[in-house]
């Protein structure tokens, strides 16, 4: 940390002078040296490969960090203890981690991998969707609610990073979140501050407080639903949010009970050096 010196008293001169003949001396110490003593020859040989023994991450939360900590442990790399962590922030932070939303993986493995799982627009999303009659934009549409939500990329993208540059079985990465899920953890005093805000904006429009009132500081908080949703992306793969029982789920939040038929929530990832992964769904009410 850079501290201010205006104020500062400087140096007397003799002090500032003395220094300065040191750092000479030294300086026509080593030439002298260097030249009486001249290095000798070292053969050229390629740099010895990095080895490390010990690894470091850093997270919102001690579980996500415990989670970080119980793959390494189990022998997981650092994309095992990342796709872990990001499950395990889905339960114990969600403003931090998710499933419903999306973001990006960058991977250095002798040349650079880019996998883009960011959230997409659904198929039946439309130019004026979020404009009344008369072509003017509804305050809070785009932001609270149905209409606000795209197609998730969390899952896909985290079980395209771990199934490509992983080393542990999946199951494995995501049982630290399940655990959270199942048995709940202590609640931080500020994420109950953080749910308090955002029930402000939530009220009377979602059903955020039908999951999330219960959350409260130093309480143990469980989250059955998530567990079982959870434990079937375990066990079914990152597809089955997709195709699965929970695209099921969703489509019926997203559009009630006449849902009949649905197609999958489509996604193709491609990965050669650079790549964008893509993706688009629907749901169809008959």
């Amino acid at each position: 940390m850079s501290m201010p010196t205006h104020d500062a008293p400087r140096a007397p001169d003799v002090f500032t002078s003395f220094a300065r003949r040191v750092a000479l001396a030294a300086m026509c110490a080593t030439f002298t040296v260097g030249v009486l003593a001249p290095a000798p020859a070292l053969a050229k040989t390629a740099p010895p490969k990095a080895v490390f023994a010990a690894s470091a991450v850093a997270t919102p939360d001690r579980y996500s960090a415990d989670a970080a900590q119980q793959i390494f442990a189990a022998g997981g790399n650092a994309v095992d203890a990342a796709v872990a962590i990001a499950f395990t922030l889905a339960v114990t932070c969600p403003d931090a981690g998710n499933l419903g939303g999306g973001f990006m993986t960058l991977f250095g493995d002798g040349k650079p991998y880019f996998l883009d799982y960011r959230e997409r627009a659904p198929q039946q999303a439309t130019r004026d969707m979020y404009l009344d009659d008369k072509g003017n934009v509804v305050p809070g549409m785009s932001a609270v609610g149905h209409r606000a939500v795209a197609v998730p990329g969390t899952v896909d993208g985290m079980w395209q990073a771990q199934q490509r540059f992983g080393k542990l079985k999946w199951k494995q990465v995501l049982a630290p979140a399940i655990r959270y899920a199942t048995e709940g953890f202590q609640v931080d005093p500020r994420l109950q501050q953080r749910r308090d805000a955002t029930a402000k904006t939530f009220a009377g429009k979602t059903n955020f407080d039908a999951y999330f009132a219960s959350l409260k500081a130093g309480a143990t908080y469980r989250q059955p639903e998530l567990a079982q949703t959870l434990a079937r992306i375990a066990s079914d793969g990152g597809r089955e949010f997709y195709e699965g029982r929970t695209a099921d789920l969703i489509a019926q939040q997203m559009y009630g009970a006449m849902v009949s038929s649905r197609r999958p929530i489509c996604c193709s990832t491609g990965l050669s050096g650079v790549s964008r992964c893509r993706r688009t769904g629907t749901a169809t009410r008959c």
